[in-house]
């Protein structure tokens, strides 16, 4: 914003208002700076204000809202013929994985196609684009044409899952591994006629690298996530007046320049397209998401409070109520019963379904059959006492041995030490995962392949040395030569909490 800035008063622009800069990381948001640098912007065009430079005694601009047309247009349609049906039968794990990211798909495809901007212009060289134009978003980069990605993740089984801290402990981090053999075949839709991925045909070559990241996409798969997410779905498609198991195309609405014909996806179930794509049981919505949902409360109370909750004079309620609560769209519909929002006007303003991104803390070479993750499964209580839970960590910490995880790999290309540089990586809690990676590497490579590495040395700091020393059996075991574990960095080892600082130096 700086630049551009910059260069339109460089090119001679006139400039109407000052430069605002939003702070994301405000309480409020970016719309702390918004609000006011749009009364700024409508008092020197002259519009919405009275003499006095107000808005003509209105405190709040939203009273008159009327929307505009929503981007996206859902159409009932008639179910596909039988023969036709993709994913009939959700008794495979799989068969729901794709069923649920198809319906995902299609609707990212409708929002390309109703973009005002054609999104080839808004997109970063970073991301991928699919072979029907969709982005495929952090898609793993693949010399291969069917790789795994967002649309098309692995379902992978969870073989361990065991706690790394005592029970007692501050945060619970658990320990997972996850078979690569999973991540080494095809997906299901590719053209590939052997169901191995050619770039991962070679089961000797290292599936991934020290520094990668596995994306997990929290999709409802486990009994008790498939049942919370099936009460929210139910509650959106009854309030907007559509059975669970009807089937719908997406009709793309208006659209940018170039654009010759009217995009229409294929049906897919409004429960799958609901499940697969929104977030409604963790992800708080943000403020357009209460100023469309005013519109469509029945009760005057409830029509007025979001409507409050919508302008500028209500923007520090709504973070009471909303942000710092992390409230989610299913607790918002219990609250405002009267909401009957219709799916469309959800689809395309309630939070998005978001995988997230875990460091592998494993390396291939003295694990080729299992990848493995450290996580932290995020917990607090908010300003009244309300238990949350982080979305995806905990739908980890659930997981049983056997259970299926809907991810892919993510290369960092993060640079790889050379063996003759020393290294001291310092960590604490679960972001030693990257750095048990690197060491498991160059551990392996000095005794079983005789390589000669430099000294590493590893700092891990942990608030008890007893709970929270996450994996210390196994550094000691690792101690020497080229791995040294210098010490730990305890600071409430004590009985009393006191802070203490303790530490070992290997032999």
């Amino acid at each position: 914003a700086k630049k551009l800035h910059r260069r339109m008063r460089a090119l001679g622009a006139v400039e109407l208002v000052g430069l605002g800069l939003g702070d994301d990381q405000h309480p409020t948001g970016y719309e702390a700076t918004l609000d006011p640098w749009l009364d700024e912007l409508w008092r020197s065009l002259g519009h919405g204000t009275d003499a006095e430079g107000g808005h003509g005694g209105k405190t709040d601009l939203v009273e008159d809202l009327v929307l505009d047309p929503c981007r996206v247009a859902v159409d009932v349609v008639a179910p596909p013929p039988v023969d036709t049906t993709q994913h009939e039968s959700h008794d495979n794990v799989e068969d729901r994985v794709r069923e649920l990211c198809d319906a995902a798909r299609e609707l990212d495809r409708v929002l390309e196609a109703a973009a005002a901007i054609p999104p080839r212009l808004l997109r970063g060289t970073h991301e991928t684009v699919g072979p029907n134009g969709e982005v495929a978003g952090t898609m793993s980069v693949s010399s291969s044409l069917h790789t795994f990605g967002e649309y098309h993740p692995a379902v992978a089984t969870v073989t361990v899952n065991t706690p790394l801290t005592a029970a007692d402990a501050d945060a619970e981090v658990r320990h997972l591994e996850v078979a690569t053999a999973d991540l080494r075949r095809a997906p299901a839709n590719s053209e590939s006629t052997t169901g191995i991925s050619d770039v991962n045909a070679d089961e000797r070559s290292p599936l991934y690298t020290p520094g990668d990241c596995l994306a997990v996409l929290p999709l409802p798969l486990a009994e008790c996530d498939v049942t919370r997410a099936r009460d929210a779905t139910g509650t959106v498609l009854e309030r907007a007046g559509l059975a669970p198991d009807a089937w719908v195309t997406l009709r793309a609405a208006g659209g940018h320049l170039g654009s010759q014909s009217e995009f229409i996806s294929k049906p897919v179930r409004a429960a799958s397209l609901v499940e697969g794509a929104l977030d409604l049981t963790s992800a708080s919505a943000r403020r357009y998401f209460f100023e469309v949902a005013s519109t469509f409360a029945s009760h005057p109370q409830e029509a007025e409070r979001l409507r409050h909750f919508a302008g500028k004079d209500g923007r520090d309620e709504l973070w009471y109520y909303n942000e710092r609560e992390r409230r989610s769209v299913g607790e918002f519909l219990s609250d405002f019963p009267s909401v009957s929002m219709p799916l469309e006007w959800m689809l395309t303003t309630a939070p998005r379904l978001r995988h997230r991104l875990f460091s592998i803390s494993s390396s291939p070479l003295p694990h080729p059959h299992a990848l493995h993750l450290t996580v932290t499964a995020a917990r607090w209580k908010t300003h009244y006492g309300r238990i949350r839970e982080g979305f995806c960590s905990n739908v980890l910490r659930r997981a049983q041995v056997g259970a299926a995880v809907a991810c892919w790999l993510v290369p960092t290309f993060m640079a790889q030490p050379k063996d003759t540089t020393p290294l001291v990586l310092v960590c604490t809690g679960s972001g030693v995962a990257p750095l048990r990676a690197f060491v498991q590497a160059r551990v392996h490579r000095s005794r079983v392949c005789q390589t000669k590495i430099a000294p590493t040395l590893v700092f891990f700091g942990c608030r008890r040395k007893a709970g929270d020393f996450l994996y210390q059996r196994e550094w000691e075991e690792l101690a020497g030569d080229p791995v040294a574990l210098v010490g730990d960095a305890s600071t409430r080892q004590g009985p009393g909490g006191q802070s203490l600082e303790g530490g070992f130096i290997p032999a």
